[in-house]
């Protein structure tokens, strides 16, 4: 079950310790978008969010997004953002992951990946030897196939019990 438990865990992502993250050499960070930046039917990022993203850029951060959803709504939010995304990732696939490697022209022992779901995003970091953090869903609103993974997902982690 090691591949499927996060490395930290933490209530949404401004609730992480990137202090820590820089600190420690982890200065790649890959988001997922959906229920971790935003919710799934919101269709443009706040002022929280963008000014979330500057903030880590300045403090030195490589940021990238790499998500499951639609090219044209990665495109919009990313640019938002003032970052690079790829959309249709299939993860817990890992091709995505490794082209935000590539085009960031980074190592695995620097990059962290940031998400809300297990058998996806911590999973697909387990699969490319990178750390991952995940967060709590913004929203309860979900696909069908993540409601069933959500629930597979309670026999890993007990929501709320936060980590670092």
């Amino acid at each position: 079950m090691e591949k499927y438990r996060p490395w930290k865990y933490y209530k949404d992502i401004f609730d992480i310790n990137y202090d820590f993250l820089m600190k420690n050499n982890f200065n790649t960070l890959v988001f997922d978008i959906d229920n971790t930046i935003i919710n799934n039917r919101t269709k443009d990022v706040s002022y929280k969010e963008i000014e979330l993203f500057k903030r880590l850029k300045d403090m030195g951060f490589k940021v990238i997004i790499v998500s499951n959803s639609w090219p044209w709504r990665v495109r919009k939010i990313s640019k938002r953002l003032g970052v690079k995304g790829f959309g249709l990732s299939f993860k817990p696939l890992i091709f995505n992951i490794l082209k935000a490697k590539r085009y960031l022209k980074t190592s695995y022992e620097n990059m962290v990946l940031i998400g809300d779901q297990i058998f996806t995003d911590v999973y697909a970091a387990y699969k490319t030897g990178i750390k991952s953090i995940l967060v709590d869903p913004i929203d309860v609103y979900e696909s069908f196939i993540t409601i069933f993974n959500r629930g597979r997902e309670n026999d890993i982690i007990n929501r709320g019990d936060y980590y670092e």
